[in-house]
This record gives C-alpha cells, structure tokens and sequence, in this order.
C-alpha cells in the first residue's frame, strides 16, 4: 500500500496528481495541445503531461499535523487529510508525485503554508479564468505573441483576484508573500507549468528548473 513518508514531507512541499475522472482527462487532453505545440515550437521531443492537479502541503498555528491544501472546483480552497490522499491512491483513484522548492529552507515552506492558509484556504475556484486558459491551450500561447494586445492579455493574470485554480492558490503561497520565491515564473501557472519548472516538459529560455521531485516521498508499506 502507498503511503505518505510522515519522515519526509514538509510544509509547503507540492502535491502534484493525476485524477482519474472525466474532468481530469479533459483537462490533460487540452493541456497536451498546449504541450505539443509548445515542444514543437523549440523543437524538443513531444512528452505528455502527467499530472491535472497541484495542491500543497500545509501545517497551521490551530493543528499539529500536516494536511494538504488544495483548491477544488466545487468546493475552493479546503484542507485534506493526508490519510484521504492515501485513501484515494491505494484505491486508484489518483496518483501522485511530491515536488520541493529548490533552494528553499524549511522554514520558508512553513511560512509558504502559513500564506496558503491566510490567503488560499475557503477562497472561491477561480472559475473566470477557464475561459482564457481554455482558448489559450488550444490555439496560442498569448504571453509569447508578437501582436500587442495578444501579449498584454497574455501577460495578466487570467481570472478574479480574489478566487484560487489549484497551481494558483499554489503559487500564490510562495511568490505573492514572504519568502517570495517565483517558482512557477508567469502569471497563469498550469499543473503543466509545474511539470515544466521541474524540467518535464520544455520551456522557454531564461525560465529556471525550481522544483526537484522528492523520490521517497511516497513509499510502499
């Protein structure tokens, strides 16, 4: 059975997963045309992505013990029990992979889940930003246009401020508040975008690789 390394994860450590529903394969459908076109694009090998969803580890002043922070469609922000995550993978209903932030203490995942905690938990899902993040998997990738009012759409963040996507509430946890590490390195971050950061899947030049897979993060018991 698989389970969580209790000696290992760490607040404000990446929970990156595959679902197996109808939701989850459409959503790594779109985002394998966004995939495709861009490996074209630089001329790298074609991959496909693993993963639909991002959610974090997080541990608060009110509870001992770490829980798992994610944003969902029908529900926003909330906190998961690690033993329901177990649940699911041994019943297969998910898989999943356990990312750290290269070069970042302990203490900045603390402080990274304490901002999760203030500034994602019982948010809304960010569902205005569907419609951009849709249109953009399947036909152009807006930040990178060279026509200018493609780019300025690109750029901005897509959606309302004040609502989480999973990547999202993510990455606000750890570039929007201290310790301010950019590690998803763009407005719109993706479960692709993780898998690019963590050097799966070919980005751009200029963009770093900040997240290193912790391999014994999930082990067989």
């Amino acid at each position: 059975m698989k389970q969580f390394n209790r000696d290992v994860i760490k607040p404000g450590m990446i929970l990156h997963v595959r679902t197996n529903t109808l939701i989850g394969s459409l959503l790594r459908y779109a985002m394998n045309k966004w995939v495709k076109r861009i490996c074209k694009k630089l001329n790298k090998p074609e991959v496909e992505i693993e993963g639909n969803h991002d959610a974090e580890f997080v541990i608060g002043l009110t509870f001992s013990a770490l829980r798992i922070g994610e944003c969902l469609m029908m529900s926003g922000g909330v906190l998961t029990s690690l033993f329901e995550y177990e649940r699911r993978m041994n019943s297969g209903k998910v898989k999943c992979w356990v990312y750290e932030v290269i070069g970042a203490s302990e203490q900045d995942g603390i402080r990274a889940s304490y901002n999760w905690l203030s500034k994602v938990w019982h948010t809304g899902y960010n569902y205005t930003a569907y419609p951009r993040l849709f249109i953009k998997s399947f036909f152009s990738d807006w930040e990178d246009s060279s026509i200018a009012w493609k780019r300025k759409i690109g750029e901005k963040a897509a959606g309302s401020e004040w609502d989480n996507w999973c990547t999202e509430g993510d990455q606000r946890s750890w570039i929007k508040f201290p310790p301010g590490i950019d590690v998803w390195q763009t407005n719109n971050p993706t479960p692709m975008t993780t898998e690019q950061v963590a050097g799966r899947i070919p980005m751009k030049a200029g963009k770093k690789i900040t997240l290193r897979l912790v391999k014994n993060a999930i082990i067989d018991v």
